[in-house]
């Protein structure tokens, strides 16, 4: 069981992971200092906190959703579409930080927010605490598609 939960959190942090290797500056930079942001918008260094505690919590999500393993056919289709947020995820920083494809991220970021809608009724239909997790990461991908939009619109 600890071994399926430790999978579960680190599979849910493989963006992070990724992105150490493409971004191994991180996401500081001088250009995102200077974009033009919403009101609301945090610090970055408090912003990569935020996203370590939802990826920490999706991971719990998920593993649940593995844990109950009621309807295969269910949860194979919730794994996909968690499988396909993590790529999401894990190219948005990429798209944005490293090229300033300020576009196509934000493409990228309605992307992440549409899987993750379609991901959460697969994760309640099989665990409804997995459900509700999948709604803090709905809401959480709401904010950041939030702040995104202001980068989006004042740069």
């Amino acid at each position: 069981m600890f071994m399926r939960f430790l999978l579960a959190v680190l599979l849910s942090f493989m963006p992070g992971v990724i992105n150490l290797f493409w971004l191994p500056n991180g996401v500081i930079s001088e250009w995102y200092i200077n974009l033009l942001k919403f009101p609301f918008t945090p610090n970055i260094f408090i912003f990569g906190i935020l996203w370590s505690l939802i990826h920490l919590v999706l991971g719990v999500g998920l593993y649940l959703l593995i844990k109950s393993r009621e309807e295969k056919e269910h949860i194979n289709k919730a794994l996909g579409l968690f499988l396909t947020n993590i790529v999401l995820s894990a190219i948005w920083p990429f798209l944005l930080f490293k090229y300033h494809l300020i576009t196509l991220s934000m493409v990228d970021s309605i992307l992440i927010l549409v899987v993750a809608c379609i991901m959460q009724k697969f994760f309640a239909r099989e665990n409804k605490y997995a459900g509700y997790i999948a709604w803090l990461y709905i809401i959480w991908l709401m904010f950041a598609l939030y702040i995104h939009l202001g980068i989006f619109i004042l740069n």
